[in-house]
């Protein structure tokens, strides 16, 4: 029951738009070193 409850609540965070917004910066952390390579500088 805790398991299906904490479930719910972390869906509902990844759908939610500061879910979105975490997701985003790790996104960008994980793509940040790729651009640091190829930009001229």
């Amino acid at each position: 029951m805790i398991a299906v409850l904490l479930f719910v609540l972390a869906w509902n965070l990844v759908r939610s738009r500061t879910g979105r917004a975490m997701i985003a910066v790790r996104d960008q952390e994980i793509a940040l070193p790729r651009w640091a390579s190829t930009s001229p500088g």
